[in-house]
Order: C-alpha cells, then structure tokens, then sequence
C-alpha cells in the first residue's frame, strides 16, 4: 500500500469495493485471513484446543486463496499474456506448501526441533514439489506460446534480460534445494541450506516472472 502514488486511497477499495475485480477480492481474502490468522494465534497462546480446531479448515482454505489469487488478478491483466499462463496458479499453490515447509524446517533448527514428526514427514514431499515447481517454471520459459508477446516474454524470460535471475531461481532455489531435502534427510545443515534457497529462489522466480511478463510492449 505505501508503494501506491496515493496510499490513503486504497481505503476505497474497502469502503466501495467493485466486487468483479481481483484487486478488491484479493484486498478482502488477504484481511479475512489476517483476522483468522490473529484468532488462531490468540487461540493457540491460550491453549483453546476447541477455537483451533473449528479455525483449521477456514483458516487453511483463506491461506490457499491468499496464495493464489495474484493468478487471478494476473489474469486480468489481459494485455500481458505471460501473465495469463494456466500452469501459474499450479505454481503459486506449490510454492505455498513448499514456503510453509522451508519455515518448518527454520524453525526446527532455531529450536532443535528437527525430530518434529510433521518435519520428517513432508520434508521429502517438499522436494518433489520443488522438482515440480522447477518443470512448470520451464515450460514457462521453453515451452511454446500462442501470442508473439507471451513469446517475447518467454524469451526475456530463458535467454534475455531475466534470465540471469532465472537460472539461478532454477538451479539455487528449485533443483538444488530439492536434492539437498531428498539427500538430506534430517541433517540440520542441509535442510536449514535447503530452506534457505527455497524460500530465496521463489522470490527471485516470481521477480523475473513478473518483470519478464511487463517487458513486451503491448502494441
């Protein structure tokens, strides 16, 4: 909000929403989840098993939205046909697990706690999404597009000026991080550089991704 030209006007989008846009939904979705969110904490700080567990499932299905719904919005922006890829709604939503994951596994070595159950247990599931994440991340950038700017955005993407940032999101934080977390096992050392270059290379994918799809012009 603070990087908008006029922040104090994103109070509209609350106060006279238009409902057909996916600013405004996004805008609810990401508050909706911030509310549960506090509840849950405040739930599990006094330790109401009864107020977590009617939380879960709507707490859970908010965080998926929150996670996806930039593929909506990306959709809307019709202009930009990088944007309109059906794989990246897939993507977000595995990045999502993955992300969660690489927390988990941060968090257990801040406190010692990789033995947890629920570490062990999708630590291998996360390094198959990566893998996952890895081949729609490349069937984005080499596969073969229908308009001649998602092509030229593609382009920018493998080979042109976002490739750099590309290759290492790719390799760094995609393949490797998935090697490290099946090989690893539950070595705190691999899964801490795991999570670390998960975490790092969806921030430098979603960067390229996104300054990949503006690049083009769109007459």
């Amino acid at each position: 909000v603070s990087d908008l030209k006029r922040p104090e006007r994103f109070w509209t989008i609350m106060t006279r929403p238009q409902w057909r846009s996916w600013l405004t939904r996004g805008a609810f979705v990401i508050t909706a989840y911030g509310a549960l969110l506090a509840a849950w904490l405040a739930a599990s700080l006094a330790g109401n098993d009864q107020a977590l567990t009617l939380l879960r499932w709507p707490l859970g299905a908010l965080a998926l939205l929150t996670a996806v719904y930039t593929a909506f919005l990306f959709a809307q922006c019709e202009c930009r046909d990088l944007w309109q890829s059906p794989l990246l709604l897939v993507h977000l939503a595995l990045d999502a697990v993955v992300a969660g994951v690489a927390i988990l596994a941060l968090a257990g070595a801040v406190t010692a706690n990789l033995d947890d159950e629920t570490l062990i247990r999708l630590t291998p599931v996360a390094a198959w999404l990566l893998v996952l994440t890895g081949m729609l991340a490349m069937a984005d950038a080499y596969g073969r597009h229908a308009t001649t700017n998602a092509a030229a955005a593609a382009h920018a993407l493998a080979r042109g000026s976002e490739s750099a940032l590309f290759q290492v999101a790719l390799v760094g934080g995609m393949f490797l991080p998935a090697l490290l977390m099946a090989a690893g096992g539950r070595s705190s050392a691999a899964l801490e550089l795991a999570a670390i270059g998960a975490l790092a290379g969806q921030w430098m994918y979603a960067h390229a991704f996104v300054l990949a799809g503006q690049g083009p012009p769109i007459s």
